[in-house]
């Protein structure tokens, strides 16, 4: 993935077993609002982060009941993977949530 976008991110993928990967990433993160008496509110937040399987070299696991979720570090900011939202032969896009 090419560098320097404004919508590449430079993360660290920490799986549980083996070397921490650096990557280029694409963060994103989306707000629900709903209004509240007249007044918007934030409801909700869905964080994703997406990957090109040939950087990352496997699928991250995601959190269970009895082990965390794999994690990324984006800006100071760790991401631990909930779950595989979408793949595709190129591409993993991660749901994941702020630590």
């Amino acid at each position: 993935m090419e560098t320097g976008l404004p919508w590449v991110d430079q993360a660290i993928f920490t799986p549980h077993s083996g070397d921490p990967v650096t990557l280029n990433v694409q963060l994103t993160i989306e707000e629900y609002n709903e209004p509240e008496d007249l007044v918007p509110s934030v409801s909700g937040r869905a964080i994703r982060v997406k990957a090109l399987y040939a950087d990352i070299g496997k699928v991250p696991v995601g959190k269970t009941s009895n082990m965390p979720g794999e994690k990324f570090l984006i800006d100071s900011q760790v991401y631990e993977v909930i779950e595989i939202a979408e793949r595709d032969r190129d591409w993993i896009t991660c749901a994941v949530r702020e630590l």
